[in-house]
């Protein structure tokens, strides 16, 4: 990444006004910090508040963060020599988007819908954690990381962990398999509304199946059995192939609409590391803020912590309109200098888009 000595300068900068926080019991945790990758070094322990706080004012990483895990021996190498405790449970949600905007409003939005109904509809109803031991922070770019602090939930090996992201994004074949109408099963309600949505769709249109994949053979079928399952009458036939298919594919279209694009990976690796909630992310320049309130957080306008007095900038490769702090920029073309807060200037220089003029 070009300007990369100018981007350590501002965030050196932000380092030294702000008294930044260190994750819960720190001593135990692994930190790992990055300019030119997330994580270009790793196995690096603190022992106090002020010598994490000064290897940001020294350092100014563009990328920074600490394990999930707790360790004996949080700076050892190998891994195994760390000698794991516990480990918090992450879930991370990255917003995929196919939009040119450099702001893509409406894929962050959908990360923040699942990041809330993951807390509201698992962790909280499901699982019984209370919010009291959840906390969310914004990842600083395109998504939302949920940490879960309960003492039991801690003690959970990778299996564990494996088991529960299964759960909150099971395969259309397993809920066949296992489903019970007659089971008071979070998930068998889950399906049963699914069920009793798509028998009032048919009622009104016959040609509902087709949307679902179905056809129509599979749709005369599927309609002779929802009747029974929704009505606790019949557990599902797993050996009628016809009905099994349809069954399948209607599940296979609700999991579309309704399961949670959690990344797998961040669940379930227990050595995994994550961004330090409130550090500043090197490709965006904007704060990974730890969040009181998930409904009421603007990316665009709440994680800009730079400044107004505007710089000027070349920019590398045209951008297309963008909005920061609900002020609209661009669009820009390559080669353009222009003269702007620096807030934007930090944003697409860090996107790599643009370069500082005249510094």
């Amino acid at each position: 990444m070009e300007n990369i000595n100018f981007i350590k300068e501002k965030f050196r900068e932000y380092y030294k006004k702000k008294k930044l926080s260190p994750p819960p019991d720190f001593q135990k945790r692994e930190f790992g910090f990055g300019d030119i990758k997330k994580i270009d070094y790793r196995h690096v322990s603190f022992s106090s508040v002020d010598e994490f706080r000064r290897h940001f004012v020294e350092k100014a990483p563009l990328y920074a963060s600490y394990s999930a895990a707790y360790y004996e021996f949080p700076s050892a190498r190998p891994m195994q020599n760390k000698k794991i405790i516990e480990a918090d449970l992450i879930f991370e949600f990255d917003a995929k988007s196919d939009e040119k905007s450099l702001t893509p409003v409406a894929a962050l939005e959908k990360a923040k819908e699942d990041t809330i109904r993951l807390i509201e509809d698992f962790l909280v109803n499901d699982f019984g954690i209370s919010k009291s031991k959840i906390s969310v922070n914004f990842s600083g770019s395109r998504g939302y990381h949920i940490h879960v602090f309960d003492d039991e939930v801690k003690k959970l090996n990778s299996k564990a962990r494996r088991d529960i992201v299964r759960y909150i994004k099971p395969s259309p074949e397993l809920i066949a398999r296992v489903y019970d109408p007659s089971k008071n099963y979070t998930w068998h309600n889950r399906i049963k509304k699914a069920l009793q949505q798509y028998k009032a769709l048919r009622e009104k249109r016959e040609d509902t199946y087709k949307e679902y994949g179905i056809n129509k053979r599979e749709d005369e079928r599927l309609m002779l059995i929802i009747d029974q399952l929704i009505g606790n009458k019949a557990k599902f036939d797993i050996k009628n192939k016809s009905a099994r298919s349809a069954f399948e594919k209607l599940i296979k279209h609700y999991l579309y609409m309704k399961t949670l694009a959690v990344d797998e990976a961040v669940t379930f690796d227990m050595s995994r590391l994550i961004r330090i909630p409130n550090t500043l992310h090197g490709g965006s320049s904007l704060l990974a803020a730890k969040l009181k309130s998930l409904d009421k957080f603007n990316p665009y306008v709440d994680a800009v912590v730079f400044y107004n007095p505007p710089i000027k900038i070349k920019v590398l490769e045209a951008v297309s309109p963008f909005e920061l702090r609900e002020v609209k920029f661009g669009p820009f073309k390559k080669d353009e200098i222009v003269k702007i807060p620096e807030y934007a200037a930090m944003y697409l220089i860090c996107k790599g888009v643009a370069r500082p003029y005249g510094v």
